[in-house]
């Protein structure tokens, strides 16, 4: 926080209510209502398709939470969009 107000916001426990809504991507802001049970199997091993995002830093940034770690995200993504450095 910075005089009061929120400057970032980080998305953690991905397979908990608060984030998944059903969709690949999930929720933009978290559910303050969620029950904290865990999600269905198949929405903790679905990754974000890569199409969605232009840039393997922007994705990896935005997903890794659905990989063992950054550099796997953006390793996903460089190999789907057939992108070489």
């Amino acid at each position: 926080m910075l005089d009061s107000e929120v400057v970032k916001n980080e998305k953690s426990a991905l397979s908990k209510p608060y984030w998944y809504d059903g969709s690949v991507t999930g929720r933009d802001l978290p559910d303050l209502y969620g029950t904290g049970e865990s999600a269905p199997e198949s929405a903790k091993t679905a990754k974000p398709d890569p199409n969605g995002w232009d840039d393997p830093d922007d994705y990896a940034d935005d997903c890794s939470g659905y990989f063992a770690n950054r550099s796997e995200a953006y390793d996903y993504w460089c190999e789907e969009m057939s992108y070489e450095e």
